[in-house]
């Protein structure tokens, strides 16, 4: 839905100097089709289809409504640019919140086992790489800029956490073998 959000941001009729938001964006939206058409096509059962589909149709629904109302409701440019930058900021805090799933998993486990650090990392860099487009591009737009200063601190904030959790995790790790190794020695000797 993000991705929606900002190809509709990108396009010239709500904000006309964004092309190069509006093709990312719509590179990021055609891998997102791929994913969801390879989910439904490996999707073990009809159940499974179902329910993904269903949350598409859910999802295509939404974006259908908040588009046909800011084209229809919105009597200005500016108005219309307002109204899908506060979609986009949304939009992007409901990702960032599914983000905070996996971190409460990790809290929970008190393991980064299946924490992909190559990945956290990669959405830092990617939120920078626009945080300083949006800054010092030719655009200079702050909404773009804030809400990706806000992505690159949230993810510093996330990568140090894990980060943590892993070195209590090796620390607690190694006492036990330690201690195991300890038992071991102790009933040789006897």
């Amino acid at each position: 839905m993000s991705c929606v959000f900002w190809v509709f941001y990108g396009m010239p009729s709500i904000h006309p100097r964004h092309i190069l938001v509006l093709t990312a964006y719509g590179i990021g939206l055609a891998t997102q089709l791929a994913y969801l058409i390879i989910i439904l096509l490996c999707a073990n059962d009809n159940k499974q289809r179902m329910y993904v589909g269903g949350l598409f149709l859910i999802e295509l629904v939404v974006i259908s409504l908040v588009i046909g109302v800011v084209i229809r409701l919105a009597p200005t440019a500016e108005t219309r640019r307002m109204l899908v930058e506060v979609c986009c900021i949304v939009s992007a805090g409901i990702v960032s919140g599914t983000e905070g799933v996996c971190t409460a998993d990790v809290t929970k486990t008190r393991s980064v086992e299946y924490v992909e650090y190559p990945i956290v990392l990669g959405k830092i860099l990617y939120a920078l790489c626009w945080a300083i487009y949006a800054l010092f591009g030719r655009i200079s737009d702050s909404v773009l800029w804030a809400m990706n200063i806000g992505l690159v601190l949230v993810g510093v904030t996330q990568l140090m956490y894990y980060k943590s959790i892993a070195k209590s995790s090796a620390e607690k790790k190694y006492a036990m073998q330690v201690q195991v190794m300890g038992t071991g020695a102790d009933k040789k000797k006897q």
